[in-house]
């Protein structure tokens, strides 16, 4: 690989763990937002991709890869956001080296889900 093709590699891989540190409080907010305003548990493909930041598009694409599980009411996708939070996790857990302090927020955003 050129010089070039390695520094662009870098900024990619960086961007994609800068995104992917913040999920976790991503996620907890939703999740306060859901207690405190009494959102469904359900969440659309557009909610998810908005989470996410990714198209709704690549949401759909999880679902019918088998990665996200969905319920459908009628012809409308749901997703769970327990089920949401599982993928974000493990999305996570393969793309960047678990540190202790990533595991303790997991732990404590999958506990005040649990209250």
């Amino acid at each position: 690989m050129s010089l070039l093709e390695d520094t662009f590699r870098g900024w990619i891989r960086d961007a994609i763990q800068s995104e992917l540190r913040d999920l976790p409080d991503q996620l907890q907010e939703l999740v306060s937002k859901s207690k405190s305003t009494d959102l469904p548990t359900f969440l659309t493909a557009d909610e998810v991709a908005e989470l996410a930041k990714v198209r709704p598009q690549t949401v759909r694409s999880w679902v019918s890869s088998g990665a996200l599980p969905a319920h459908y009411a009628g012809r409308k996708l749901r997703i769970r956001l327990d089920e949401l939070e599982t993928f974000m996790q493990r999305e996570k857990d393969e793309a960047l080296p678990s540190t202790a302090d990533d595991d303790d927020r997991v732990r404590e955003i999958l506990a005040s889900i649990n209250e």
